[in-house]
C-alpha cells in the first residue's frame, strides 16, 4: 500500500484581507490616540484651573486681611471694568498710606509694590497654558456692597463687602481647533470691624 500525502496550500492574505486588518489596526491606533490625548488634556484642564482656584483662594485672603486692618476702605471706584480697593491707615505716627488694588485682565495691579499683596501674580504662564495651550484671563473683579434694605442692618452692611474674582480659560484643542471656555469663580463675604466700631463710636 502506497503512502498518503497531504497537501495543504496557501496563497497567502489576499488583498482584501490585509485592507481589513490595517483598518482594524488604524482605527485602535486613533481610537488609543484619541483617548490619550483627551487624559492629558483634561488632567492638563485639572491642573490649571486648581493653580487659579488655590491662587484667588490666597489672593482673597490678603485682600480680607487688608479689610480687616485697615483703617478706611474705598471700594466705589472702578479701573478697566473692574473693581478698584483702596486701603488706607490714618494713624497718627505713620505716614499716610494708600493700598490700591485692580486688575487689567492679564493681571492685578496693586499699588504700591512693596505691599505683600503685590507679590502675588495670576498663574497665566507654564507648561500647560504656553504654546497657545490655554489663555488665562480675569473675567471679573467685582467688590459689592450688601443690598439688605432692613434700616437696622444699615451699619452692619455698609461694614460687609462681597469680594467676586472669576478667571475665564480659554483651551485651544490639538485636532479641532474649537477653543472651549471655562470659568472659576470665587466669592467671599467679608466684614470690616474697624469700619463697624466707627459707627458706634463718637
Amino acid at each position: 500500500m502506497g503512502k498518503r500525502y497531504n497537501i495543504f496550500s496557501n496563497h497567502g492574505t489576499t488583498l482584501i484581507e490585509t485592507a481589513a486588518v490595517m483598518s482594524v489596526v488604524g482605527i485602535a491606533i486613533v481610537g488609543l490616540s484619541l483617548g490619550y490625548y483627551n487624559i492629558v488634556t483634561q488632567y492638563e484642564s485639572d491642573t490649571v484651573r486648581n493653580n487659579l482656584v488655590s491662587f484667588g483662594n490666597t489672593f482673597i485672603n490678603e485682600i480680607a486681611k487688608n479689610l480687616v486692618e485697615a483703617d478706611s476702605v474705598d471700594y466705589s471706584g472702578t479701573s478697566m471694568g473692574y473693581a478698584k480697593i483702596i486701603f488706607s491707615n490714618d494713624e497718627d505716627i505713620i505716614p499716610y498710606l494708600a493700598i490700591q488694588v485692580s486688575a487689567d485682565g492679564s493681571d492685578f495691579i496693586v499699588s504700591p509694590e512693596s505691599a505683600e499683596i503685590a507679590e502675588l501674580s495670576i498663574p497665566n504662564r507654564g507648561d500647560y497654558i504656553d504654546s497657545g495651550k490655554r489663555t488665562v484671563k480675569i473675567e471679573r473683579f467685582e467688590a459689592d456692597a450688601n443690598t439688605d434694605v432692613r434700616p437696622s442692618m444699615r451699619n452692619f452692611n455698609s461694614s460687609m463687602v462681597t469680594i467676586i474674582l472669576e478667571f475665564e480659560i480659554i483651551s485651544k484643542k490639538l485636532l479641532s481647533g474649537e477653543k472651549p471656555k471655562e470659568y472659576v469663580t470665587i466669592e467671599r463675604a467679608i466684614f470690616m470691624p474697624k469700619k463697624y466700631i466707627g459707627f458706634h463710636v463718637p
